[in-house]
Formats: C-alpha cells, structure tokens, sequence
C-alpha cells in the first residue's frame, strides 16, 4: 500500500500541489526502497512506450519476441528463460531490486536524480540506525527484510500479471501514436493492496494513469479527468 501512495506521488496524482507530491513521494519512497525521482523518471518513460516493439527496456519485465528469441544464441535464450523463470523473477528478484538495485545509480542520471537517490539511503539508513537501537541488529533485519521481501515478490507479480495479458496491444513506433490500454481488477482480498483496481490508459503524446473503484469503471471510460487527487 505504502508503494501504491508513493506511485500516485510520481503521477503528480495523490495531491493537487506538486510540492507535496514531491515531499511525500522522497519520504514513502524511503519506506519503499526506491529513490522518487529516479523511478519517477523511469516509470513515466515507461507510461509513454508500453507496448512499444521499439522502445523497451526502461521500467518493464524483459519480454521478446517469437522471432527475437528463435534469432537469438544458445546463451542468450538460456539467460531469458532463467530471468523469466518464476522462482527467480518472483522469489530471488525482489531483494536484489530494492535491496541492491535501487541503493546505487544503474546509469547516468542527473544530479537531482542522484540527490534522490542520496535521500533515499540516508533515509534508510537512519531508520535502520533507530530501529536496530530499538529492537536489536536481529529483530530489525527480521522484520524489515521479511517486510521488503513479500511486498517486493507482490509488488512484481502485481506488474507482471498487468503488463503479460494474452493479446495486450505491442506496437512499433510507426503506430506510437494509437491508445494502447487495458483494465485490470484483482481478487477482492487484494484490492486493498491495489487500490482497489486499476485502470490503466496510455499513449505516447499524453500520458496518465488512473485508478479508482470498479464501480467508477463506466464514468471513467466517459470522462478521464473523474480521478480527484487529495487537497491538504
């Protein structure tokens, strides 16, 4: 849930003031492991060329073609399929992500992308710092791993069921321009955890995320300014 608030934050979506967004977004961020400007960045690249042929690799699952993977050597298919493999990309991927991957910089990025960053791990650290003086080096590696281990392993099987829907839309940049969307509701025990369900639309001149209630699904479709973000 705490990833869900800090994802409306990226979007500019939880509150009207981007300011807020901002502050709020760094400090759930340090809660979720994941430096704000940096995901921000990567996350609405990705909004902007989901189902793209041609532009993938920023803030996705690897995913190939049919003809990719024919074309592809030995290794390389070896190498995609133990990458796609559920026991690694659901029970091996989430500590290396947000443990590993999201405390140092994967590429350049800019210098308010690594002041994010630094803000991220400070954050983290100074929480650990209180928490292990609290509770011991044991009971905080305890509960803080175990925590960030299955909200990570939900977390990616959440945007993997979302994003490998038999006949989702792909595209190539000649046809950049079409809708491409889908909807998408979870069980009624996980919506909690999913803010309630999702609707996702997206496109590469205008880009946006909603989400809201199933029963808002029809007013929705009809007018996508509905979703209200919070006013303090």
């Amino acid at each position: 849930r705490t990833f869900i608030l800090f994802h409306d934050c990226t979007h500019m979506a939880l509150f009207k003031s981007s300011r807020s967004n901002i502050i709020w977004g760094h400090i759930l961020g340090i809660f979720a492991f994941t430096p704000y400007y940096i995901w921000r960045q990567d996350h609405n690249r990705h909004h902007g060329t989901v189902g793209n042929l041609d532009k993938r690799g920023i803030g996705d699952i690897w995913t190939m073609t049919v003809d990719e993977y024919l074309n592809s050597s030995k290794f390389k298919r070896f190498y995609y399929r133990i990458y796609r493999n559920p026991i690694v990309l659901f029970f091996i991927a989430p500590i290396i992500l947000f443990g590993l991957l999201n405390r140092f910089p994967t590429r350049k990025y800019s210098k308010k992308n690594h002041i994010s960053l630094l803000i991220t791990n400070v954050g983290i650290l100074v929480i650990a710092l209180i928490g292990i003086n609290l509770i011991g080096l044991s009971g905080y590696l305890i509960i803080q791993l175990l925590t960030l281990y299955l909200a990570g392993m939900m977390g990616i099987w959440l945007f993997y069921v979302q994003h490998q829907i038999d006949d989702i839309p792909t595209h190539t940049c000649d046809l950049s321009r079409e809708l491409v969307g889908f909807l998408f509701f979870p069980p009624k025990t996980l919506r909690w955890q999913t803010c309630l369900g999702i609707i996702k639309i997206q496109a590469k001149e205008r880009k946006f995320a909603l989400f809201g209630r199933k029963d808002l699904t029809k007013d929705l479709t009809k007018d996508l300014t509905l979703h209200k973000a919070l006013e303090l």
